[in-house]
């Protein structure tokens, strides 16, 4: 099952790019967790999922793209529309050009959107006033970050987490304004709360640590259905360049594709220098409802955001 659905992702990626990667993961079991307090929980799972990469022998910008398709078993995935997918950007980013300084409203793909919440993790995590600025205000009304472990389809998703609490969607940031903290059993008794079930476990052999399921931010209400179209003339970011919730960015870099007339048009990279993870979430304006979720606790959705200057 596994190579044909592999060999499918291949053929639909077409000539003109190179599959450097492609690879099937799927696993079925059953956790069972047994802690010192006596708790003792057990649940099924499974999980399966496609990994492509593909990279341009030709074009002005080297490297390769990379994307996967998420599923409970192999019956739910589309190795073809991935193939089509993945090839399509990266011959684009292969031929994005530099932008020129302007400004102009910004939209996120998902994928940009999941990086953006990755980067939002310490502030679901850590204390009070590690916000940015130093405050419980860390963005626009737009802005409401929660975690949902039951989300149906979710690749984090779990009924318990690794030190067998049951899980529950918290939200740690509503309408811009911080609200909560995610605690483990042990972060939770140093602060004299219970844990909101946000245990995490690398490997069975791995004591329990912080962490997130499908960590995202909001749909809006109201968010247009297509917000590339309500933009009309802007820039659309497939992805940012590197960037880590351990070292706050002090400017983005990315590169995706010019909007022009509610459309993708030809393909970018650029710099928003100077531009902080405070003042991006400040200019949040819609989160449409697009959701998906990745490896590593989290999620995005098509992000606006007001108008922000690149070069």
């Amino acid at each position: 099952v596994g190579a044909d659905l592999a060999a499918q992702a291949e053929a639909a990626a077409g000539p003109g790019t190179v599959v450097s990667g492609c690879h099937y993961l799927a696993d079925v079991g059953r956790i069972a967790i047994r802690n010192s307090a006596g708790l003792e929980v057990s649940f099924r799972f499974s999980r399966a999922s496609v990994h492509l990469t593909c990279g341009v022998r030709e074009g002005m910008q080297a490297g390769a793209y990379s994307s996967a398709c998420h599923g409970y078993a192999g019956g739910d995935l589309d190795p073809r529309a991935l193939g089509a997918q993945v090839s399509s950007l990266a011959k684009a980013r292969s031929q994005a050009r530099r932008a020129g300084g302007e400004r102009g409203p910004l939209v996120l793909s998902p994928g940009a959107a999941a990086q953006l919440s990755a980067l939002c993790t310490p502030m679901a995590g850590g204390s009070p006033g590690e916000s940015p600025g130093g405050s419980d205000a860390v963005g626009s009304q737009a802005v409401t970050l929660l975690d949902d472990p039951r989300l149906p389809s979710g690749y984090g998703s779990t009924p318990f987490d690794g030190e067998g609490v049951a899980t529950k969607t918290c939200a740690f940031v509503e309408m811009g304004v911080r609200t909560a903290r995610a605690h483990t059993c042990a972060s939770g008794a140093a602060a004299g709360c219970p844990s909101t079930g946000h245990a995490v476990r690398p490997d069975f052999a791995f004591p329990p640590r912080l962490g997130f399921h499908n960590l995202h931010l909001a749909p809006t209400p109201g968010a247009p259905r297509d917000l590339v179209r309500e933009v009309r003339e802007g820039l659309y970011l497939v992805e940012f360049g590197d960037v880590s919730p351990r070292t706050p960015a002090r400017g983005f870099s990315g590169w995706g594709f010019r909007i022009r007339g509610g459309e993708l048009a030809e393909p970018l990279v650029w710099d928003m220098p100077g531009m902080t993870l405070g003042e991006m979430l400040l200019r949040l304006k819609a989160v449409g409802q697009d959701l998906a979720t990745y490896p590593g606790g989290v999620g995005g959705a098509t992000c606006l955001f007001d108008s922000v200057a690149v070069s």
